[in-house]
């Protein structure tokens, strides 16, 4: 196997490791903020979800942005001190390797990805697992309508700013996101953790039950390293 391939296998893996934590990062950054832990604790969520997964850096903004509405000035100034944090970091690694440690390619033209996906359908695991993927893009469409909904259900800004963010992050994501159906849980997240957070504040548990068929995807990924 040629070293770059080496190379690109095991920047993924290291990817994917990081996973679990920058869920539970935000998670509990966002539960510290809805409800009103610490300043310091919030800080320390803030920093942890945006050093484990750089696009949480849109969360901690919109955060920050309800902080400020709220005229929280001493939050405020606890998470502007995160990011400053987080930024001085990504410089830090800008200096040292030359480059951006961002992804090229991750962001595209509306919907280039969705239609790549329904064009491509045998993405790189066979035509045998077109339905699989045909379901995969149901099922973000779906989350998508749930984000919708919430604007007109009047969600709480915080969660409903987060969905929304999610809804455009799936609009502009490139082919390379849309190319296994792994990162449709990677990327993706914002919009079931909107959804759950949305659910668990006004007492809905239909949304919840719509979500439900997420538990197939580690079943989706064994499939995938059996095939493999």
């Amino acid at each position: 196997m040629p070293a770059a391939d080496c190379r690109e296998r095991r920047g993924t893996r290291a990817a994917r490791l990081t996973d679990p934590l920058a869920t539970f990062a935000v998670t509990g950054f966002l539960m510290s903020w809805l409800l009103g832990q610490g300043q310091r604790a919030q800080c320390a969520w803030a920093l942890a979800a945006m050093l484990s997964r750089e696009q949480n850096v849109a969360i901690v903004l919109i955060v920050l942005g309800n902080a400020l509405t709220k005229r929280l000035w001493q939050r405020s100034l606890w998470l502007a001190a995160a990011l400053a944090i987080f930024l001085a970091w990504m410089a830090t690694l800008r200096h040292a390797y030359g480059a951006w440690p961002f992804l090229s390619g991750n962001l595209a033209l509306p919907f280039a990805g969705i239609i790549y996906r329904l064009m491509h359908g045998n993405g790189i695991v066979g035509s045998h697992s077109i339905p699989i993927h045909m379901l995969a893009i149901g099922f973000l469409l779906l989350q998508v309508g749930l984000s919708i909904c919430m604007i007109f259900l009047r969600a709480e800004h915080t969660v409903l700013f987060i969905a929304l963010a999610g809804v455009i992050l799936v609009t502009l994501a490139g082919i390379p996101i849309y190319m296994n159906g792994q990162s449709y849980t990677r990327v993706f997240l914002w919009m079931p953790l909107a959804i759950w957070f949305w659910s668990m504040q006004t007492g809905r548990s239909w949304p919840v039950w719509l979500l439900t068929p997420a538990f197939l995807w580690p079943c989706f990924a064994l499939v995938q390293v059996w095939q493999s």
